[in-house]
């Protein structure tokens, strides 16, 4: 039994870190990481990242920050259709 609660005490920190990392640039941050292998459940999470920016804009509310990992974007295409904040804090994205 003491084991379980370890095992519950761990997984209930875990939860919270990954809270605290998804919300420390707000709550209206929504991540997008085209190296993200197609096999994992996206959710926009830092941790569960869409893998394409298509995504991203279409899942940021109104004010809210797209915060994409440093690679090349060129090959989407999207129209970005309410005001949003494009951020790119590991690097420099590209498109065109």
């Amino acid at each position: 039994m003491h084991v379980l609660y370890i095992k519950q005490t761990k997984l209930l920190c875990k939860i919270e870190l990954e809270t605290a990392l998804d919300d420390f640039p707000g709550s209206n941050t929504v991540y997008v990481d085209r190296g993200m292998p197609a096999l994992v459940t996206e959710n926009g999470t830092v941790f569960r990242p869409y893998n394409t920016v298509v995504e991203g804009v279409s899942a940021v509310p109104n004010n809210g920050r797209l915060s994409l990992v440093e690679g090349y974007y060129n090959d989407e295409i999207f129209t970005i259709d309410r005001p949003m904040f494009l951020v790119a804090p590991d690097g420099q994205c590209y498109h065109w």
